[in-house]
């Protein structure tokens, strides 16, 4: 994932998108790399804000102009794709998967996930597994 915004920051900038100074490019580093870092913590726009002294709605601003995505979208895809890898690989319960990368609730994170992948947890590793090891 962070291969990929790092490609869509370079494409936009041979473009002439997005001209920020080395300073702030930094900045949006460091949140990112904060974020892949500290996925499993409690993590907001406030103290990211805090970390980097700089006030939250241009810390927002600036990410999204660079990275081409929002600092939540950002996170909750980090989270989402360290849970896809546990639900394939571990046969950890699906609440602690949810709790050990950062989803504050299990409701929350069957929500998050079947908004985005059309199914529940469960039957996310089912089908996986099922495509490793048909029967």
């Amino acid at each position: 994932m962070w291969q990929l915004l790092k490609m869509i920051k370079i494409l936009k900038e041979e473009a002439g998108i997005v001209s920020t100074d080395s300073f702030s490019s930094n900045v949006l580093l460091f949140v990112q790399q904060y974020i892949d870092r500290h996925y499993q913590n409690h993590i907001n726009l406030e103290a990211l804000s805090e970390l980097t002294h700089y006030n939250e709605s241009y810390l927002s601003t600036q990410f999204k102009k660079t990275f081409g995505i929002g600092i939540n979208e950002y996170l909750r895809n980090v989270r989402m794709e360290h849970a896809l890898l546990d639900l394939m690989e571990s046969d950890k319960k699906i609440l602690e998967i949810a709790f050990q990368n950062g989803f504050e609730s299990i409701q929350s994170f069957n929500r998050i996930f079947k908004k985005l992948y059309d199914e529940t947890p469960k039957n996310y590793r089912e089908r996986s597994r099922e495509m490793v090891c048909p029967s």
